[in-house]
């Protein structure tokens, strides 16, 4: 579908923007992709046709600033996105690190990367105005002991003063270490988690917020495992896989202090005391004792069986508090201490107003310290 918008774009837009710089086709190409979005879709909103979003994409022609400002309605962002000059910001797919990816369709990660990207740069403007904490997340690589995950582990609590026995709040020892979780809505189910670090920012921990609590903590455990075992380093993606799984078990269940809990005749009623002890869940536990040498080869498959029988492998029984990531909505309030306005954010951050709004009313509610922050970005 087109319209007399393709004309309008025949001719190239001054190259020095109102915003003092260019348009920067790939943060189109980043927005588009956010919403989950094709070069047509975008065009039919528009009313014009895809090879005039392709060539905006493509440099080829540059959108004025009346086609800016449909496109950035079109997308619901802000126009000053499109005029940010940040290429090295832009992570490709091999620079994130996913827990779960492989039955996720590639338009969805690309989704997810896309609005992680966008993340990325709002907490890089937000930071102009506050120091990061110093990043004290170990690098720990494990070919140096003898790939010896569990020693890794157990080096890494040390690193970063988590005491001995069960760990109580994964997330404040994260960022207390420099890192930021965001906790959001990922809109794909087959994607628990992802960690990703650009030089010059923290380490960013996303985590998916519709999952259970037990569950994003373990993911989250394994996305640590990669940012201190694997950023920087040339790993097969698989043995890394399997090394910070390996990890987050470690990590959240130490071997000496977790083998002490767990008897040989384990049942169903001790992994729950176990998973609210431990804060990891049922399944978690039961092959954490196998691996501890806890529970033999056929109590563990005994127990995965009932829990087969009574559902529990996709929804067990026991809930847990879910933990709050507290740095982005910091950053938000010291902006408004500062002076800044709910408009002047929105512009900072390329959203809406009510978009603001919603970030500062999840930190607010009643039960942000069980659900965390929801950072929505709405598909449509």
């Amino acid at each position: 579908m087109s319209s007399n918008m393709d004309s309008l774009a025949i001719a190239r837009a001054p190259k020095e923007s109102l915003f003092g710089t260019s348009f920067n086709s790939r943060m189109l190409i980043t927005a588009r992709e956010a919403r989950t979005l094709t070069q047509s879709d975008l065009a039919e909103r528009l009313g014009v046709s895809q090879a005039l979003v392709g060539k905006w994409e493509a440099d080829l022609l540059t959108p004025g600033i009346d086609q800016i400002d449909g496109i950035a309605l079109a997308l619901g962002v802000q126009r000053e996105l499109f005029f940010v000059d940040r290429p090295r910001r832009l992570a490709s797919m091999s620079d994130f690190y996913h827990r779960a990816l492989s039955k996720a369709r590639r338009a969805d990660v690309k989704a997810i990367h896309a609005r992680c990207n966008i993340i990325d740069i709002q907490i890089d403007r937000l930071l102009q105005l506050a120091e990061p904490s110093p990043d004290t997340i170990p690098s720990i690589d494990p070919e140096n002991h003898a790939g010896d995950i569990e020693k890794v582990a157990a080096m890494a609590r040390v690193a970063m003063n988590v005491a001995p026995g069960p760990l109580p709040n994964l997330v404040s020892v994260i960022e207390a270490c420099g890192g930021i979780v965001v906790d959001r809505e990922l809109e794909v189910d087959d994607i628990d988690a992802l960690c990703r670090w650009v030089p010059e920012l923290p380490k960013l921990f996303f985590v998916n917020g519709a999952k259970p609590p037990d569950r994003i903590r373990f993911s989250l455990a394994h996305e640590l495992g990669h940012t201190i075992m694997h950023f920087g380093r040339d790993r097969d993606l698989a043995v890394a896989e399997k090394e910070a799984n390996a990890f987050a078990s470690a990590f959240l269940m130490p071997a000496k202090d977790f083998r002490r809990d767990v008897r040989p005749d384990l049942g169903l009623a001790d992994l729950a005391a176990l998973k609210r002890k431990w804060r990891v869940s049922m399944q978690a536990s039961a092959y954490r004792a196998k691996a501890v040498n806890g529970i033999d080869d056929r109590r563990y498959e005994s127990l995965y069986v009932q829990m087969s029988r009574k559902g529990w492998r996709k929804t067990e029984p026991i809930e847990i508090a879910g933990e709050s990531p507290q740095v982005f909505t910091r950053l938000l309030q010291r902006h408004l201490e500062a002076g800044y306005t709910k408009s002047d954010l929105a512009k900072l951050l390329f959203v809406s107003e009510p978009d603001i709004d919603t970030m500062l009313a999840d930190a607010a509610a009643p039960t942000f310290a069980e659900h965390g922050v929801r950072m929505r970005m709405v598909r449509d």
